[in-house]
C-alpha cells in the first residue's frame, strides 16, 4: 500500500478516510557518501561497468551543477481511517 493508493484501499474498511502527507527533503552534500550509499543497495550494486560509470557520472554532474549539494524529496505520510 502507498499513499497514492492507499486511501481506496483502507476506505473498503473505514470510514473518513484522510490522507496526511510530509514533504520533505534530504540534502545530500558528500558525493562520496552518496555514491557509496548507493552502490551499498543490492539492486543497484551488480549493475554492469557502463552502466555503473554512467550512474557516478550522473551523480557527479549533479553535484557540480547544483552548487555542491544532491537534494532528494521524500514522500512520506500517514492514512487515517475512522472505524465502521
Amino acid at each position: 500500500m502507498v499513499l497514492e493508493n492507499g486511501a481506496a484501499q483502507v476506505a473498503a474498511w473505514f470510514g473518513d478516510v484522510e490522507v496526511r502527507r510530509y514533504p520533505d527533503t534530504l540534502v545530500v552534500t558528500d558525493e562520496n557518501a552518496l555514491l557509496d550509499y548507493i552502490f551499498s543497495l543490492s539492486t543497484v550494486f551488480n549493475l554492469p561497468g557502463q552502466r555503473k560509470a554512467d550512474l557516478v557520472q550522473f551523480v557527479k554532474k549533479r553535484f557540480a551543477t547544483q552548487g555542491g549539494v544532491f537534494t532528494i524529496t521524500k514522500d512520506a505520510g500517514i492514512i487515517f481511517g475512522t472505524r465502521i
